[in-house]
């Protein structure tokens, strides 16, 4: 962009605190407490650094992210979850709400043709599950919360993989490059 295209600061800096807000509202998160060399708390510090981190990358286009409220009748995969009492147990992770999420989930992309694996590493930690098929990227899925540095770490350093959170039964965020 040559300066005389370039935004204004401050509009810039606007874009990047809506990013920063919805990122907050949106994404239910673990609470950790990260020292800093002095041994301060550096909880708040570290995560506003992260959520800022995520929100440039989202405002420059480098990461793509939608999210996806189904607010129709039934659910968002399918009506799979009438059927989680036939299923047994497969994901054994967490509380049962939990469980019974990464079954729902397992059944649904196992159903389009994609091996399901537990806990795969990412760059930084694991997902709650991830998603193969030689025809398409990787997908990794987080259940309930997940940590917003893990988050920015993973999505900084792993090119061509989709991210998928599912706070909710009916709501999903998707990050992709």
């Amino acid at each position: 962009m040559s300066e005389t295209n370039a935004l204004p600061w401050h509009l810039v800096e606007q874009k990047i605190l809506e990013e920063i807000r919805w990122l907050k509202l949106s994404i239910p998160q673990f609470k950790t407490v990260a020292t800093d060399i002095s041994g301060d708390d550096d909880t708040d510090r570290a995560c506003d650094c992260d959520y800022r981190l995520i929100a440039l990358l989202i405002i420059t286009g480098v990461v793509r992210v939608r999210e996806i409220n189904y607010m129709g009748t039934g659910d968002l995969w399918g009506g799979l979850p009438k059927q989680v009492n036939e299923v047994a147990l497969k994901h054994k992770h967490c509380h049962e709400w939990h469980r019974t999420m990464m079954n729902i989930l397992d059944q649904y992309f196992t159903s389009d043709d994609y091996e399901v694996v537990t806990e795969p590493n990412l760059n930084w930690g694991r997902a709650d599950l991830g998603l193969f098929r030689s025809d398409k990227a990787p997908i990794y899925i987080e259940v309930g919360t997940t940590s917003i540095k893990k988050l920015r770490i993973n999505l900084q350093s792993m090119p061509a993989v989709t991210f998928l959170l599912v706070p909710e039964e009916n709501r999903v965020i998707e990050f992709y490059t």
